[in-house]
């Protein structure tokens, strides 16, 4: 090989490992430096960014406050829900802050949907329900006041701590008296939310059937209204059903029914003292009879008969007493108890008074057991 050719040969070799740098490593660098000027022009940009934001950091935090309070104020003004007790309550409140306003009658309507978030509700699909709205429950009231106190009531209700509204106002002067006769409707307000649990307050306290409270004398209540078993509570219904009030309450004394019939079944007494009851169970071929009656009412009238019945397993007898308003409340029941049948009679006493009962038993015969 001539020295001509060997210089050729190591120009080649020499072009060769050039263009395999070119290729192999430079080129390659060339595009990872380009990358990384990006990626650095990328955050020097979000740099700048977030420099501006932490300039208005204080302005930020600001506003994210203002709107918490806002929303504090949102859910203090719109409950999560609404029920009837806190009308009530409302109502209650009401006539004690304004001297000489009577609540003659009000009515609670029902609820109406006044905004619903759809937005919110068509949200992606989760397992739980998701729902948001805003309700209203109109109240329609009608009352008495002077036209001062007037006044007052529309204080009262703008400066409520939840949010209400009024309208539908008519207003009559009784000049005569120097009042003023209006009717009008207040609207009650909830903003019902999956995110927002309702937790009902406790207004009154815990309530026990004719106990005294606002709903003295308990006018409304029938004497059934805890006949037959509760939920989760397994048992037979309950038979016979003896109802025991005060002689201040606006129903009498005693009632007396079968529990599956109270309407054509009940009979009554109304006694400032103890009345003498009788409660008769009979059997005969297999089928069971209950009779009862006070000192001046039976069932059946065919007293001597009785009223044929199926008893299941036993024969249930649920006494719903009271508890006593005062030590002048006297009144209750001597009761006899008779079973002549095969079964037994359970008998279970509610809502009793622990230290003045108004149910005695003077008599049992048969199978009679307290529960």
């Amino acid at each position: 090989m001539t020295n001509k050719e060997k210089y050729l040969l190591m120009f080649l070799a020499g072009i060769l490992v050039i263009a395999i740098y070119w290729f192999a490593l430079y080129t390659p660098l060339q595009d990872k430096t380009a990358v990384l000027k990006n990626e650095v022009q990328d955050i020097d940009n979000e740099l700048s960014l977030i420099s501006i934001e932490y300039a208005n950091k204080e302005t930020y935090i600001e506003e994210t406050k203002q709107a918490k309070k806002y929303v504090e104020s949102v859910n203090t003004r719109y409950p999560a829900g609404l029920n009837q007790e806190g009308v009530i309550y409302t109502m209650l409140s009401l006539e004690e802050a304004v001297d000489s306003l009577t609540i003659q009658s009000y009515t609670i309507g029902n609820v109406e949907e006044v905004l619903q978030n759809d937005q919110f509700i068509s949200a992606e699909v989760t397992d739980e329900e998701v729902y948001e709205r805003v309700i209203k429950v109109p109240v329609n009231l009608s009352v008495q006041t002077s036209y001062n106190d007037y006044k007052k009531i529309l204080g009262y209700i703008g400066k409520y701590p939840t949010h209400l509204s009024f309208d539908n106002m008519n207003i009559n002067n009784d000049l005569t008296n120097s009042l003023v006769q209006s009717s009008f409707a207040i609207h009650f307000y909830a903003l019902e939310s999956s995110k927002r649990p309702f937790q009902p307050m406790d207004y009154f306290g815990s309530f026990e059937p004719k106990e005294d409270s606002i709903f003295k004398p308990l006018d409304m209540l029938s004497m059934n209204y805890n006949a037959g078993t509760s939920d989760g509570e397994v048992r037979e219904p309950d038979d016979l059903i003896i109802g025991l009030t005060s002689i201040n309450s606006a129903l009498e004394t005693v009632g007396i029914y079968y529990a599956a019939d109270e309407e054509n079944t009940r009979i009554n007494a109304d006694n400032p003292n103890n009345e003498p009851i009788e409660i008769h169970i009979s059997q005969s071929e297999g089928t069971y009879y209950y009779r009862y009656k006070t000192s001046s009412s039976a069932y059946p009238t065919d007293y001597a008969s009785g009223q044929p019945f199926d008893p299941g397993t036993m024969i249930d007898l649920k006494v719903i007493s009271s508890r006593r308003y005062d030590a002048n409340d006297l009144s209750g029941a001597n009761a006899v108890l008779i079973n002549e049948s095969d079964l037994p009679m359970n008998v279970r006493i509610e809502y009793e008074d622990a230290n003045r009962p108004r149910f005695s038993v003077v008599e049992q015969r048969g199978n009679v057991v307290f529960k």
